[in-house]
Order: C-alpha cells, then structure tokens, then sequence
C-alpha cells in the first residue's frame, strides 16, 4: 500500500502543519482527519497530492477529489454534509465508495452532535478567524466544551480555541456574503 512510508501510530495528537499554499487549506484539513484516524504523517508532497489531484478531477467540484483521492490511497470513507438541499442533490452524482453526500444543516449545534463520530472539518468565511478578507476556509473542528470549539486551523497549522459565536458567524458569512454553501466532512465507517 502506497501510504505505508506515512503512517504512525493511530490515535495521534494533531499534527502541527500549516497549508504550504494559498489553496491547500481542504487539503490540510482532510489530511488532519486522516492523520487522527489513522496516525498519517502529513508532508508538503502529500498536501500537494491531494490539492492536485482535487483539483484535477472534476471541475465541477475539486472537494470530491480530495475526497476521492485520500479514500482511494488511505481507504478511508467520508460523509460529506452540504447545506443547500437541491446543491447536495446536484453533488450526490460525484458520490462512489469513498464519499456519501447528504444535505444538513450546519452550525455549531449538528457540529456538536457530529463530533460524538470524531473531528469534523466546517468550510466557513475566514473572516471572523482572522478580521483580513472574506474567504471560504476549511477547518476542523476538534471537541467542544460548553460554548467553546478546540479547532484545528491549517493557514497557521495550530490549535485554538473559538466560541460558537464565531463558528457560527463564519458559516452565516459563507453563506450569507460569499453565497456558498456550507459543507462539512467527516470520516465514517459506512457500507
């Protein structure tokens, strides 16, 4: 298996890994998921693999490919939950072994319940995160505590802490002034 010369233990802490490129953030954030699941030690040639290869296959959507790519290399299998009723309807047609995509409301009360399954990763507008510009930004979100969410966050590769004001904040700004929808991923056991 191609992926043996990246795995460790599983279980791991978070690695520490800022996104190499302006647009590796889904990359980063998916090969988070991989590494906590499965102990995967995330490198730049690996992000770059992963970005390329979502970005090359389709471009109708460069999530699937993410997607497709680290469920064919690490046989691992993803829940994608996308907002928009008729948008996830649409994206269903990109669904195969390694990805189900199902429509969900997202915001910090189902990323809670979600987390009873593990990590998630959330798109939302970068703009509470960081006060620069609007920007669609994937980050995953580690645990909660009361109105707390530990997130893992690949432009700066570290953990901290946010509110689920802010959380929530930055899905209603993707969705409200970028006009995208909110998704999130999630690694699953599904038949």
């Amino acid at each position: 298996m191609k992926s043996d010369k990246h795995q460790r233990s599983k279980g791991s802490a978070v690695q520490p890994y800022a996104q190499t490129t302006a647009e590796s953030c889904l990359a980063v954030a998916a090969l988070q998921l991989v590494h906590l699941r499965k102990g995967l030690r995330i490198t730049r040639k690996l992000e770059l693999e992963c970005l390329l290869s979502g970005l090359s296959a389709t471009r109708d959507d460069w999530v699937i490919g993410h997607l497709r790519f680290l469920g064919k290399r690490f046989n691992v299998r993803w829940n994608r939950m996308v907002e928009i009723p008729t948008y996830a309807k649409w994206l269903k047609r990109f669904d195969g072994k390694a990805v189900r995509t199902i429509a969900a409301p997202i915001n910090s009360s189902t990323i809670t319940k979600h987390l009873a399954g593990g990590p998630i990763a959330v798109l939302l507008d970068d703009y509470p995160l960081f006060k620069i510009v609007h920007y669609p930004h994937w980050v995953v979100v580690l645990e909660h505590r009361g109105k707390k969410f530990k997130i893992f966050e690949p432009w700066e590769g570290k953990v901290r802490w946010i509110s689920a004001a802010l959380l929530d904040r930055g899905i209603q700004l993707l969705r409200r002034h970028l006009r995208w929808s909110p998704q999130a991923i999630q690694l699953v056991n599904f038949k």
